[in-house]
């Protein structure tokens, strides 16, 4: 499941600590708001996105035999998103 938050630690020379409740520092840690290139969520999130442009803003309708392949009346429009 992507839809979890992600959290990370902050890049070095921007760490801020807080007093935990057993009294030692903690380091404050960071939420994503967006997915990052690299995390194991990008390429489903992008797809995501792409597949949302290509259905609501462009009018490709996707195959329902391949989630990876969108068409459209036109006969000259398909777009193949396979690797």
């Amino acid at each position: 499941d992507h839809n979890h938050p992600v959290w990370i630690r902050p890049p070095q020379g921007y760490e801020r600590y807080r007093t935990a409740a057993n009294g030692e520092r903690e380091p404050y840690l960071l939420r994503l708001t967006r997915s990052v290139y690299g995390l194991k969520n990008a390429p489903a999130e992008w797809y995501k996105l792409f597949a949302h442009v290509l259905e609501k803003k462009l009018g490709f309708k996707r195959l329902t035999s391949d989630s990876c392949i969108f068409m459209r009346t036109d006969p000259n429009a398909a777009v193949d998103c396979d690797n």
